[in-house]
């Protein structure tokens, strides 16, 4: 079995990557959903409880649906800013890929003439 040259060990890490950051936007988008939906019950539950803001505060669910809507937005806002970062290095890559390729077909035409 012939060895991965670096240029398709490259381009394997590449596509890797980018698969990757399609499947993280989607975790991001249903975090940016999931998140308000949450507060949205919890502020919901706040407008229609007769007891006050004290009685709120001892309910579990609302606590629990807090606490898990505002983890869940945190986590959606790390992925996005790791999304970014690949982003960058990706631009990186790219760059570096023109420049290797300008390179190569530099030296071919230089060789042939």
């Amino acid at each position: 079995m012939p060895e991965k040259t670096l240029t398709e060990a490259a381009y394997e890490f590449i596509e890797g990557l980018e698969s990757r950051k399609k499947r993280m936007i989607a975790v991001i988008v249903i975090c940016f959903v999931l998140g308000p939906v949450g507060l949205g019950f919890d502020w919901i539950a706040v407008d229609h409880e007769k007891g006050g803001l004290a009685d709120l505060a001892t309910n579990p669910l609302i606590i629990i649906t807090a606490i898990a809507s505002i983890i869940i937005m945190t986590y959606g806002i790390n992925r996005y800013f790791l999304i970014e970062k690949w982003g960058n290095q990706l631009k990186q890559l790219d760059q570096l890929e023109e420049t290797i390729y300008k390179e190569v077909l530099g030296s071919k035409d230089s060789v042939e003439l």
